[in-house]
This record gives C-alpha cells, sequence and structure tokens, in this order.
C-alpha cells in the first residue's frame, strides 16, 4: 500500500513556512502560494550575508513569528530560519558568533523556543512529508552551527540542551519518522571506525525491524 507519510529520495525541498497551527489544507495552499511568488526568482537574487556579519533582519522577522499563538516556523534554508543558522555558522568557523547581539540571542533564546516546537509540539504528527523533510534539513543546519560553536569558549549550554531534543529518540518528531530509512553512505565512508550509529546498530531496531530511526542516525553521524 501507499504511505504518504514517507518521501522518496527525489521529492523536491520544501518552498513555502509551516504555520504550526494551519490544517494541512491550509499548509497546502500556502506552499502553492508562496510557491507562486518565489518561482520565478533565481538562487542569484537571493539576499546574501557576508561572512562577518549576521542576519539581523531575518532574525528579527523569524522572532516575530515564533512567539505567537499561530507561530510559523520557515522550513527552507534561504527563508529566515535557514538564513539565520547559516549565517550564525560562518560567524561561529570564525569565533566571532558571541560577539553579534541578535546572533547571540538567537542561539540562546530563539534557537531552543524554535526547535521545541519542531520536535516536541503534538502538531508534528499532522505535519505532511514535505514539512517533515524540511524540519529534518534545519535539524542538520543546526547540527552543523552547534559543531562549530563547539570550538571555542564559553560552553554554549542552550544549544547543547537543543541538541539533546534533537537526539531524543522520544521526541514527538523522532517517534513521527522513526520508520525513515538510515542514508548513510556520506557519514560510513566519512567516519569509518568512528561512525556512533551504524546501520546495523541494534540499539534503536529491537522492538521492531521497521523503526529504523534513519534520521537520528544521520544526524548523529553529522555531528560527529
Amino acid at each position: 500500500f501507499f504511505n504518504d507519510d514517507f518521501i522518496t529520495s527525489n521529492e523536491q525541498r520544501p518552498t513555502s513556512i509551516f504555520t504550526g497551527s494551519l490544517t494541512e489544507d491550509q499548509i497546502e495552499q500556502q506552499r502553492n502560494i508562496t510557491l507562486d511568488k518565489t518561482s520565478n526568482t533565481s538562487s542569484n537574487e537571493l539576499p546574501m550575508e557576508t561572512s562577518n556579519s549576521f542576519t539581523t533582519s531575518a532574525f528579527l522577522d523569524l522572532e516575530n513569528s515564533v512567539y505567537r499563538d499561530k507561530w510559523s516556523i520557515p522550513i527552507k534554508r534561504e527563508q529566515n530560519l535557514g538564513r539565520c543558522l547559516l549565517s550564525a555558522t560562518r560567524l561561529a568557523v570564525d569565533g566571532i558568533a558571541d560577539q553579534d547581539e541578535h546572533c547571540k540571542k538567537f542561539m540562546e533564546i530563539l534557537i531552543p523556543a524554535a526547535f521545541q516546537k519542531l520536535q516536541c509540539s503534538d502538531l508534528v504528527n499532522s505535519w505532511p512529508a514535505m514539512v517533515q523533510l524540511g524540519v529534518f534539513d534545519m535539524m542538520q543546519l543546526l547540527v552543523d552551527l552547534i559543531a562549530a560553536r563547539l570550538a571555542y569558549s564559553p560552553v554554549p549550554t542552550q544549544l547543547l540542551e537543543t541538541l539533546a531534543i534533537l537526539f531524543d529518540h522520544d521526541s514527538v518528531f523522532q517517534q513521527k519518522n522513526k520508520n525513515r530509512s538510515y542514508n548513510g553512505s556520506h557519514y560510513d565512508e566519512q567516519l569509518g571506525e568512528r561512525l556512533l550509529a551504524k546501520s546495523s546498530s541494534s540499539r534503536f531496531s529491537d522492538s521492531n525491524k521497521n523503526e529504523q530511526y534513519g534520521w537520528l542516525r544521520e544526524i548523529i553521524n553529522r555531528f560527529v
């Protein structure tokens, strides 16, 4: 039988903002509207930030959309959350992420709030497959940021607490996506003996062989 909770590798990345309180039909309608607005915009026309500046405008817009009863969180790399994650990572690689007031607030306050919603909200169970994939993409960007930020002091406590949520196999998001297959060809080859979450690992699959927790394995190995 066909289960639309699962997606194939040739499905495209999300093209819209996900609004937490909307129904699936409303999400699809919003996705189509956003796609129409962006279909004529090339990647070269997207705003680009320099390596020594943070995306302050994107942060302020994101802050406004997260702290609402009807909150909304973007799930494309070129939208506000993705832009902020990539910008903060560039600054973290240079060792200066905490020197920017807005970047520091993004890492210590907004990231925990946003990813708490994306990982633990009961609404996760109603999100369509395209949204699930978009959330996973944002999780990977967050893992990259945390890895870069850990290179210097002080220890980013709030980021590590959020990382623990991403690694929690009992979270709503991981339970929703526990049957995702593991695509670890890149990690298996790159990490070798340092690979932590192997595809043959029994830790996640003792109870049910179909529960592969593939996405969880991928982000664990990405962090390594």
